[in-house]
């Protein structure tokens, strides 16, 4: 089958998009890596950068694949977030999704697939909690998924796009390739693994007074490769509605802790923090009507299994995801240069970019020390002759912060003035050279050898330009 794939680059929809394809489905990857990285998308998957903003850039993408069905994770998820800018949640979980709906009428889709959640249900009336339990969703995110949801059941009833809404419960766990990496981590799993690891000092446990045996709260935990399956079986042709995907066993947040450091071997320090507004006691799914109607079957459903797999992701990937470009390549290393005079900045510039560096200006010392901790510069090209704030005091203040010691600097300039370049040079830059007398040539491969930029990612050769300088009047 020929599925698209919103999200892909997710943590739940890279692994998803890997058991599509080991199941021998075509798979295209729709993704505007917002929050997913383009290395969780499995190689062997068509990947397209997604721009949903714009008008008509879903309807395209869709067109460009003609798929049998649409896999939807694609969508924001922070709750916290939901309640300070619903805007963001409403416009991208309901709007961009309502537009992914119209393209799967348009292309003659035949089955959409929908990543919903247990957050449309609120706080239950009972647990196990069943499909048929009211809906009262009590912040935007999960208000927003129900919206599609609704909207769901009208364009199947009106157009005939047959769907699936399956209701996540607490996604944990890895496969050997994928795993959990989130840009804010909200989950508990990766943040007691965080500890075992030594990215974190301790864990933080939000309310130990609840009516549960150990007085934490209690959670569904269903294992990423078995979220998958479900989707799997979602896809076949005659099968509609909607589901919970959850083992039926729930475990406290201590034995969660528990379970972690006993699969790590180390111990997890925690500290007791008051309870969050809004978490229920307990919340576990009952999931028999996926198991009758759709055939599913978890194969990870215990909480030691599930650790096990997050644990061992971890380890291999201590810092989650490298960082790469949408094609798959390393990303632009960022250069800051500061000067002021526009010829020089027109030409270094524009063969710095052909190079594959980013570039960013700034035309006076000020304006640098502005840019520089927000741009956090991988090299910083620097003039010391500069407007308002000489180039000596922003190498000083590059040095003064922590969050830019590993940036290169060099300094470009013809500095006569014997203070301004001995107390530069006493700040120790990586290099330095007279900008009349220094080649497009030899700064370029002064930038390379620093950035420590490959043999194949240089530019082809440099045509030296003819620059008269100083600049005539």
């Amino acid at each position: 089958m020929n599925v698209f794939v919103t999200g892909g680059a997710g943590y739940i929809g890279s692994v998803c998009t890997e058991e599509l394809l080991n199941a021998g489905h075509q798979v295209t990857v729709y993704d505007n890596l917002s929050e997913g990285h383009r290395a969780a998308v499995d190689p062997r998957a068509k990947f397209i950068l997604g721009r949903p903003e714009e008008e008509g850039n879903i309807l395209a993408a869709v067109k460009s694949v003609m798929p049998d069905a649409i896999l939807h994770f694609a969508a924001f998820a922070l709750v916290g977030e939901s309640m300070t800018n619903p805007k963001k949640y409403f416009h991208n979980n309901f709007v961009n999704a309502l537009k992914l709906a119209d393209a799967a009428v348009e292309c003659g889709v035949k089955k959409f697939v929908f990543s919903s959640t247990c957050a449309t249900y609120g706080p239950p009336d009972r647990v196990p909690m069943t499909e048929d339990l009211p809906q009262r969703p009590i912040n935007p995110y999960g208000e927003s998924k129900l919206m599609f949801e609704k909207a769901l059941l009208w364009y199947q009833q009106i157009y005939g796009l047959e769907f699936i809404a399956f209701r996540y419960f607490n996604a944990a766990g890895a496969s050997d390739r994928f795993g959990e990496h989130h840009r804010i981590e909200s989950h508990l799993i990766p943040n007691v693994l965080a500890v075992a690891l030594g990215k974190k000092t301790q864990v933080e446990v939000f309310g130990t007074d609840y009516p549960t045996p150990d007085g934490t709260c209690i959670r569904d935990y269903i294992h990423i490769k078995d979220l998958a399956q479900a989707h799997i079986l979602g896809l076949r042709p005659g099968k509609s509605g909607f589901f919970n995907l959850g083992n039926g066993d729930g475990y406290s947040v201590k034995q969660v802790i528990e379970m972690c450091e006993k699969i790590t071997g180390k111990k997890i320090p925690s500290i007791a923090k008051p309870r969050r507004a809004g978490d229920p006691p307990k919340l576990v799914a009952a999931a028999n009507k996926a198991f009758t109607e759709l055939g599913w079957k978890p194969q990870y459903p215990k909480l030691e299994d599930i650790v096990k797999t997050a644990w061992s992701w971890h380890q291999k990937n201590p810092d989650g995801y490298p960082a790469l470009m949408a094609d798959g390549s390393p990303p632009k290393k960022n250069i800051l240069f500061v000067e002021d005079n526009a010829l020089i900045i027109q030409i270094y510039r524009s063969h710095l970019e052909k190079s594959g560096f980013h570039v960013e200006v700034a035309e006076d010392g000020l304006e640098a020390m502005r840019k520089l901790v927000p741009f956090k510069p991988d090299l910083v090209l620097l003039d010391l002759l500069m407007p308002k704030v000489d180039g000596t005091h922003v190498l000083k203040y590059i040095r003064e912060q922590p969050s830019l010691k590993d940036t290169k600097v060099i300094i470009l300039s013809d500095a006569t003035i014997a203070d301004a370049a001995h107390g530069a040079m006493a700040l120790k830059p990586d290099r330095a050279f007279l900008k009349s007398e220094c080649t497009l040539k030899q700064l370029l491969a002064a930038v390379r050898d620093l950035l420590k930029v490959s043999d194949a990612a240089k530019s082809a050769p440099i045509a030296e330009p003819t620059i008269q300088w100083p600049p005539a009047d």
